[in-house]
């Protein structure tokens, strides 16, 4: 069998070219494998999501989520399909707020490092830069609602 991160290449390789089922049929090769990494539970979700396939129900699109927080439990890309699952797909959005909320917490704090080794770089003052990028952060939100 081949390993397991070769497959997820593919995987995104077939997705890459719009050939979903093809992704998927790949990811559904994985079998017996000790370890799956999380980025293979949110793939598969992502890539049955965008075919016509039936065969999964709710519920099991559901635990390829949770089993991709189980794995990691800060996957941002799992964290927003998840609050997009409640929202939308199940119509909750009470519960689908929790994980938006965790993914923008993690999200912002990621952020606010990488602002701040940009702004520790040879001293230099970023000002500028930050005006522009939270500028842009209003214009992405707002271009979302």
């Amino acid at each position: 069998m081949k390993k397991v991160s070769t497959i997820l290449k593919h995987a995104q390789f077939a997705a890459r070219k719009k050939d979903y089922e093809k992704a998927v049929y790949l990811l559904e090769t994985i079998k017996d494998a000790e370890y799956l990494p999380s980025i293979y539970y949110v793939m598969k979700y992502v890539y049955i999501s965008l075919t016509d396939i039936t065969r999964y129900s709710f519920l099991d699109m559901r635990h390829l989520l949770e089993n991709a927080l189980k794995e990691e439990s800060n996957n941002i890309d799992a964290l927003i399909e998840l609050g997009y699952f409640y929202s939308t797909i199940m119509n909750d959005d009470e519960k689908g707020l929790p994980f938006f909320i965790k993914a923008c917490k993690l999200i912002k704090k990621k952020y606010a490092e990488a602002l701040v080794g940009i702004c520790e770089m040879d001293k230099k003052d970023y000002a500028d830069f930050l005006e522009i990028e939270i500028a842009d952060l209003r214009k992405i939100v707002q271009s979302n609602l």
